[in-house]
């Protein structure tokens, strides 16, 4: 099974949009200043936790991303059923690529390092 394992969402500010949320729901900030990343700890106990980008590109507001054993046979299988990768693995916290649906709605594909 590939579950849904992290969330996303971007602003102008991530420590600002996360500070918001912070104070709305009293999740925990653990921000990484050097890539313009908040990791959101929703403390909940149950459910995902995620985070909070800055993006000077507001055309990606929110994203999810769902946990693959190997990245590069999924994206194949996305190609060949009619989505498009939008963004080639990148190895930042775990390793990642981007892609669009047949509809263009962006989810991310994360691979354990």
């Amino acid at each position: 099974m590939n579950p849904v394992v992290h969330w996303e969402l971007y602003g102008k500010d991530a420590t600002r949009l996360a500070s918001f949320y912070s104070e709305l729901f009293g999740w925990k900030l653990r921000p990484l200043p050097e890539i313009g990343y908040v990791l959101i700890d929703t403390q909940a106990g149950t459910g995902i936790c995620g985070g909070i980008a800055t993006s000077g590109d507001a055309s990606r507001l929110t994203t999810f991303y769902i946990e693959v054993d190997d990245i590069q046979p999924v994206l194949e299988r996305i190609e060949k059923a009619g989505g498009k990768t939008t963004l080639a693995p990148v190895n930042e916290i775990v390793t990642f690529a981007q892609f669009a649906d047949p509809e263009q709605n962006i989810v991310e594909a994360a691979q354990e390092r």
